[in-house]
């Protein structure tokens, strides 16, 4: 009889205050249900060297500056962000969406004020890049960054509220 109870006070325990009802949010149930979102798919961000640009045709060379892309670029790329010269690497936005791949979740705090009913949730994420081209896929290795999200608890568990901000490397990306 014993036993029973101390059984039964920790069960209770792991609902109420441990975080196995629905109240608790797991770092692998977090990276479950981001990694869920429409959201966490977009554009590319892409860092291409100048000369890579013209040996694959996605642009041509003139005097050194980058001319308007080429068709070959013009199906990757929407276009530069700023003027791109011989010597630099070219920032260009891929035209179609690549979905991100969350790698881990690196903390859960509850938001402040929320009395445990919102949570910030920090992660890493990477692109998966194998509908672009085998060259581009090269050139970009393995992007990486981090972002953040906010879950909130409804009567039937938590869900993904929104997301802050996504990192890529040293600037915000989309």
């Amino acid at each position: 009889m014993k036993d029973l109870v101390v059984l039964g006070t920790c069960v209770a325990l792991c609902l109420v205050g441990a975080g196995c009802g629905p109240s608790g949010l797991t770092r692998e149930r977090a990276k479950e249900m981001i990694q869920q979102q429409h959201m966490f798919e977009s554009r590319v961000e892409a860092v291409f060297p100048y000369a890579t640009g013209v040996r694959l045709g996605y642009w041509k060379s003139s005097a050194g500056v980058q001319n308007p892309l080429l068709p070959a670029g013009k199906k990757l790329f929407e276009g530069p962000w700023a003027p791109c010269r011989e010597g630099e690497d070219c920032r260009l936005t891929t035209n179609s969406a690549a979905p991100r791949q969350v790698i881990d979740v690196t903390g859960i705090a509850d938001k402040e004020g929320s009395e445990g009913k919102a949570k910030g949730v920090e992660f890493t994420w990477g692109w998966k890049l194998h509908q672009f081209p085998e060259s581009f896929q090269k050139i970009q290795g393995i992007v990486r960054g981090t972002g953040t999200a906010t879950f909130q608890l409804y009567d039937d568990g938590w869900r993904v509220a929104g997301f802050g901000y996504f990192i890529c490397g040293d600037h915000y990306c989309r």
